[in-house]
């Protein structure tokens, strides 16, 4: 028998590979092994922000979710 919720998601939206149970901060959650989306079921908050001096604008390294790819200053609050 599935123990997945109600309502989530069993195959990517993105690549349609499988997703499995990983520990992905807390609560544990459901990643793509295909693509490494990360299937998350709850309505939050998400920050970002520009920060400008001049014509400069700070950006950052990206970790985990788009790993090295630059963003500006952002995130998701649980």
């Amino acid at each position: 028998m599935d123990e997945r919720p109600k309502g989530e998601f069993r195959f990517c939206p993105y690549c349609a590979a499988e997703l499995t149970p990983r520990p992905w901060g807390d609560p544990p959650r459901r990643v793509c092994p295909g693509c490494g989306y990360v299937a998350r079921r709850n309505p939050t908050v998400g920050v970002a922000v520009v920060v400008r001096r001049g014509d400069e604008v700070l950006l950052g390294l990206r970790r985990h979710s788009y790993e090295g790819m630059w963003c500006i200053p952002c995130g998701h609050v649980e």
